[in-house]
């Protein structure tokens, strides 16, 4: 699929947290053109990032509530169905609770010491 394309070809190899976000963030849910869409690899991708407690992985996920997940929602999985992923993930990441509510998110977060 294509998530698994755009890491395979990620430079120097790495798969962490940060680095699946980036990718999903930058080079899937913004490729319009996309031909292979998998629902199921993105909301795995998810759950890998929210398996995380890195910082750039809690702001990468905050980023996501945001994103337009038009481009991989289907007929099992949609836009609210992995916004509320992504907001469950965040809860079980951080402890806190503001549901897909980005800018209640954001506004923590920046409270938050790097």
């Amino acid at each position: 699929n294509h998530l698994r394309w755009e890491l395979e070809n990620e430079k120097g190899g790495e798969r962490g947290a940060p680095v699946v976000a980036r990718v999903l963030e930058e080079r899937v849910l913004k490729d319009k053109k996309q031909t292979v869409v998998d629902a199921f690899a993105v909301n795995a991708a998810i759950t890998m990032i929210g398996s995380s407690h890195e910082r750039e992985a809690v702001a990468a996920m905050i980023r996501l509530l945001d994103a337009d997940f038009s481009a991989v929602s289907d007929d099992c999985v949609s836009v609210v169905e992995f916004r509320n992923h992504v907001a469950g993930q965040l809860a079980e990441m951080t402890g806190e609770s503001f549901g897909v509510e980005s800018a209640a998110w954001k506004k923590w977060f920046a409270k938050r010491r790097p």
